[in-house]
């Protein structure tokens, strides 16, 4: 809502015909010219400045857009922007200040084991601020093993870089620092000690996140005992797939099929 860039194929797009997500306000139509260039480059700058930590910059320029467009009595493309700002203020809402004498942009790595059940989580700290957090569940995996690994695997898919990235469980790091580098083209430095309320948050929030799963995880066991029931079968249930054939006053037919 906040920033509604597209998120289809390179194939989709070049079809030069909007889908669902410009019906229901979550694109702006850019496959079919719908925004400009300019202004679509300038929401991707936008974006980066939020993830940059500078968020309050960013809600103050955006209100002066508005209140200019408001001026010109652009009242519909105000209102949009309006409606970007308050997605942007829920965002606020959610964020908690961890390091405030610190600006930098910083990805903590946590390992850790609750019930049995191994994990990672990755606090992502943007101008003193925590903007964002995932945990990953590695089931027949020790976490400190495969942490090298995960890190090496997360910054193989993104194109923008911390400042610095902290890790906690981990020795020698040099070949991995080499490598990060390596794929961000730049210095990133590297810390192995410290941060102490971060290595506790990522503690907590891992805990939750795990907490999670095993209560999905007994929610699936569940439904496979009562599925096995009705069916009569005797087997362990390792696949289910639905199928669903529709169409439109006989014609468009399409098939749909979700395995899980």
């Amino acid at each position: 809502r906040a920033f509604p860039l597209r998120t289809c194929r390179e194939t989709r797009f070049k079809e030069k015909r909007v889908c669902l997500k410009y019906q229901i306000k979550k694109c702006l139509g850019p496959c079919e010219n719908l925004i400009s260039r300019h202004r679509y480059v300038e929401m991707v700058s936008q974006i980066r400045d939020f993830f940059n930590g500078d968020q309050e910059g960013l809600k103050k320029r955006m209100t002066e857009e508005m209140m200019t467009l408001s001026d010109k009595m652009e009242f519909e493309a105000a209102a949009k922007l309006r409606d970007r700002i308050r997605g942007l203020e829920t965002l606020f809402v959610k964020q908690t200040v961890v390091l405030p004498e610190d600006r930098r942009s910083i990805d903590v790595f946590v390992p850790h084991t609750f019930d049995n059940v191994s994990g990672i989580t990755l606090l992502f700290i943007r101008g003193g601020k925590l903007i964002g957090s995932r945990t990953d569940i590695f089931e027949d995996a020790d976490p400190h093993e495969v942490l090298e690994n995960y890190i090496l695997q997360v910054y193989s898919s993104v194109v923008s870089y911390p400042d610095m990235i902290s890790v906690f469980g981990l020795e020698d790091t040099e070949v991995l620092h080499d490598a990060v580098e390596k794929m961000a083209g730049r210095k990133v430095a590297l810390r192995l000690r410290g941060f102490a309320k971060l290595h506790e948050l990522g503690l907590e929030n891992g805990k939750i996140q795990t907490e999670l799963y095993l209560k999905k995880l007994a929610k699936r066991k569940d439904i496979s005992t009562r599925l096995k029931e009705i069916t009569d079968y005797e087997g362990e249930i390792k696949r289910v797939e639905c199928v669903d054939i529709s169409h439109l006053g006989g014609k468009g037919t399409v098939g749909v099929s979700v395995v899980a």
